[in-house]
């Protein structure tokens, strides 16, 4: 998620990029002025307003960003929580960018003080929220068998 942000850390509103998982799932994170409030996670039908009005209690616009926009929008109407969706924002803001992965990587380097790019061998890999269809076919093989 902090890929699909990172064009957006400078504003000062809470970012809450998302991805639509389908099925009434969402993936989503928060972050504000270019730091983590909350991790990657997997909020299922009602669970993300739910844990919005939990977690952050005081009244907040959230930017919403991501192709989980229409989703999330969606619970944020039906929930009562404050949303904002800037003009400026163009589809190919709610998708990964080369640009923002380099960006993230950058930054990590300079805090762990690396020589670049000598010392730094770090593969890029997905953060996985839930288990693929791959892994809960594979167990449910598993349980059958």
């Amino acid at each position: 998620m902090a890929s699909l942000a990172e064009p957006s850390f400078y504003r000062e509103k809470i970012l809450l990029p998302s991805f639509d998982a389908r099925g009434g799932r969402v993936y989503a994170a928060f972050f504000q002025k270019g730091e983590r409030l909350v991790e990657d996670q997997q909020y299922i039908d009602d669970e993300l307003p739910r844990f919005i009005k939990d977690r952050f209690l005081e009244n907040h616009s959230f930017v919403l960003i991501g192709d989980g926009y229409p989703a999330v929008r969606n619970l944020c109407v039906e929930h009562d929580i404050s949303y904002y969706r800037p003009i400026d924002f163009i589809q190919k803001t709610d998708y990964i960018s080369a640009a923002s992965l380099g960006n993230i990587a950058i930054r990590i380097i300079m805090e762990q003080g690396s020589d670049f790019p000598e010392t730094f061998h770090l593969p890029v890999k997905p953060t996985y929220c839930a288990l693929t269809q791959a892994e809960r076919n594979l167990q449910r093989d598993k349980q059958n068998f």
